[in-house]
């Protein structure tokens, strides 16, 4: 399904509808194509735009609906990796949960709590020594993906369980795993199987034409920049994997023959200590027959042993060089993610 969204900025509820849906779909190119000169709609894009910005302004006003800036904080916390802002944003919608939890629907309310894990999660890291927990940070992600997993989202009703898969994809380590969650909200999406949330269509101006809402366009979006962004990295991964299994086997080969090199020689070792423990009989015998061909090629055999021996300990010397450069390529693009996340924890 082809979705164009073309949201007219007449009023605040439409210029939050447009920020979300041009940062779904174009990302921070909307710091160079404002459409209002609106100044809550170019505080908003300043919250993306600038840097350093940590704190809300005065000027930015929550109030329903509340997914927008749900949405935003996302954004701001994974994509510009500004985890003060993020929590500001968290912070001043949690204290608006706190003093009245029914003006959220359930889809925010979930959603809340998915990110509101997630910040208070990371800002927690933040205090810890970096020098430590930086080396285990996989393992520290692992278990906020497992503690998301146990949160309440709302089920074949609305879009916070595509909300809280596109949170893990950004958390989960592993390339596949993130590919096949991205696919899957990419994928709804494309099948018309979005679950409609009947509170939302109630509740808010839902813009139900021929379109989903600007949320699963933001959702939708996000998830197809992702897999673009990733695409390469795949599949350079995938080709580094297929090297690396061609240059392991072409090792083993190598030590193999070694191996088999070894024996000989400790074989023929053996066999010269007893010719020369009888050398004064046989010696006359063979200083006579020593022209023969068949003793001739015997001793360039032995000759070349050593030469085979160099020859084979260089193959085995450079594939594992190229080995090491491939593994190193591997767990680089691995640990890309890790390090993003990293960065916006520790600013560094």
């Amino acid at each position: 399904m082809n979705t164009i969204i073309n949201i007219r900025p007449y009023t605040a509820w439409n210029l939050l509808d447009h920020v979300i849906v041009q940062l779904g779909k174009e990302g921070e190119r909307i710091c160079n194509n404002r459409i209002s000169d609106d100044p809550f709609y170019n505080t908003l894009v300043d919250l993306v735009c600038k840097k350093g910005i940590k704190e809300l302004p005065r000027q930015v006003i929550i109030a329903k609906p509340f997914y927008p800036y749900v949405l935003l904080t996302y954004y701001v916390l994974f994509h510009k990796g500004n985890l003060d802002l993020a929590k500001a944003l968290y912070r001043r919608l949690s204290k608006i949960y706190r003093d009245n939890s029914n003006v959220f629907d359930r889809n925010e309310e979930a959603s809340l709590k998915i990110i509101g894990e997630v910040i208070e999660f990371l800002d927690t890291l933040r205090e810890l020594d970096k020098n430590i927990h930086k080396n285990i940070l996989e393992y520290h992600l692992e278990v906020l993906i497992t503690k998301l997993n146990k949160v309440d989202c709302a089920e074949d009703s609305g879009w916070s369980c595509l909300f809280r898969d596109l949170i893990i994809s950004d958390l989960e380590p592993n390339l596949e795993r993130v590919c096949r969650k991205l696919r899957s909200i990419k994928g709804m999406y494309r099948a018309e199987t979005v679950p409609i949330d009947e509170e939302l269509i109630e509740g808010y101006n839902l813009f139900m034409t021929e379109e989903f809402s600007p949320i699963y366009t933001f959702l939708s979006s996000i998830a197809e920049r992702e897999l673009d962004s990733l695409k390469h990295v795949y599949e350079e991964a995938h080709k580094l994997e297929i090297e690396k299994r061609n240059i392991k086997e072409k090792l083993n080969k190598i030590l193999g023959v070694q191996r088999m090199l070894y024996i000989y020689v400790e074989k023929a070792e053996s066999t010269f200590k007893k010719a020369f423990t009888y050398w004064p009989l046989i010696g006359g015998l063979l200083l006579g027959i020593a022209t023969i061909p068949n003793i001739g090629l015997l001793g360039l055999v032995f000759a070349a042993i050593p030469l085979l021996t160099y020859l084979l300990k260089l193959a085995e010397i450079l594939a594992r060089r190229n080995l090491k450069k491939i593994e190193e390529r591997i767990n680089y693009l691995k640990s890309s993610r890790v390090e993003r996340l990293a960065k916006i924890i520790w600013l560094s």
